[in-house]
């Protein structure tokens, strides 16, 4: 049996088709999976509030792992840092005036983001408060 020469032609036509096809395949990116897009890094960077318009007890936590905090008599500062989606609370310093009412913000150890609201948590895990993201 004799293969003419345009049947050789169009055997190795064939054979170069398949053969870049299988080169291009490797270079095309892995499928995106359906469904749940990534979530966006959780950031505790900003002022946080009460929700009411007094906005008495606040905290506020910037880039640098630092933050300073009211609880609508004494002012907190310290550092924090975040693993797993909670932050870690350290004070390192505060004034101390005698305050009449209760403020709870010097109990703080941890905090979560929970929706729109950060919850302020004890050493226990006992929910001490939530504030909320200050546009301001």
């Amino acid at each position: 049996m004799r293969i003419s020469r345009r049947g050789r032609i169009s055997v190795a036509m064939i054979v170069g088709a398949v053969f870049g096809a299988l080169m291009f395949s490797g270079c095309t990116p892995d499928a995106v999976p359906d469904g749940t897009p990534s979530a966006a890094p959780i950031s505790f960077t900003g002022q946080w509030k009460t929700s009411d318009d007094t906005g008495e007890t606040r905290i506020a936590f910037d880039e640098n792992g630092d933050f300073v905090g009211f609880d609508g008599c004494n002012t907190w500062n310290g550092s924090f840092s975040v693993s797993d989606a909670n932050a870690t609370l350290s004070f390192t310093s505060a004034t101390e005036v005698a305050c009449s009412k209760d403020v709870w913000l010097e109990k703080v150890t941890m905090a979560h983001i929970e929706g729109d609201s950060l919850v302020l948590t004890d050493s226990a895990g006992t929910q001490l408060g939530k504030l909320y993201k200050s546009e301001s």
